[in-house]
């Protein structure tokens, strides 16, 4: 179980939740994922816009305002630190360029929604952009949806893990289970 919620971790904090935070006061997470969405957007360069919304059930409401606090406090910081380590892990210099956040209470959920936009979060080769981070295993629960846009202009030359559905240039994932960050490679037509 402690290497799923560290694999839970490693994908939440990709997708740009700050859950590490709470793991500093407590053990185990004080909450259940409701619901996950992330749309990665990768241009040419290696470079994509990630945005995430999650909503998050904590039964205890001070543990959900200590954890808001602490979010809206910490949460650029984290990021950026989240990412200087993902960057060596992979072996490239991953540049977060810009961080916005919001967090707000529904119907007792936490939602949080980012938007953060990466420079050579991909990997360019030959005229090829790849999006994969090596061997990140990406592990959510709850009703969750995975997509990655490239341009409109590129050719797909490969998708792993296979996806649920392609529309257009967006691909998705409605994983249940533990699955490699996607890996898709594209180029210019």
């Amino acid at each position: 179980m402690g290497k799923n919620i560290f694999y839970l971790i490693i994908f939440v904090m990709i997708a740009f939740l700050v859950i590490d935070l709470f793991f500093i006061f407590a053990r185990r997470a004080p909450f259940e994922i409701v619901y996950y969405r992330t749309n990665m957007e990768y241009d040419y360069d290696g470079n994509a816009t990630f945005t995430t919304v999650a909503g998050l059930f904590f039964k205890d409401p001070k543990k959900r305002e200590s954890y808001r606090e602490t979010y809206l406090r910490n949460s650029k910081e984290t990021f950026q630190e989240y990412f200087k380590k993902v960057g060596e892990e992979v072996g490239r210099d991953i540049i977060p360029v810009s961080f916005d956040s919001t967090v707000t209470v529904r119907s007792g959920i936490l939602e949080i929604s980012e938007t953060a936009f990466l420079k050579n979060i991909a990997i360019k080769k030959d005229g090829a952009i790849d999006t994969s981070m090596g061997s990140l295993t990406l592990n959510i629960a709850g009703d969750s949806e995975v997509s990655l846009k490239i341009p409109e202009s590129a050719t797909i030359i490969s998708i792993e893990p296979t996806p649920a559905s392609i529309v257009g240039k967006t691909i998705k994932w409605k994983p249940k289970g533990p699955m490699l960050f996607p890996r898709v490679i594209f180029k210019k037509e």
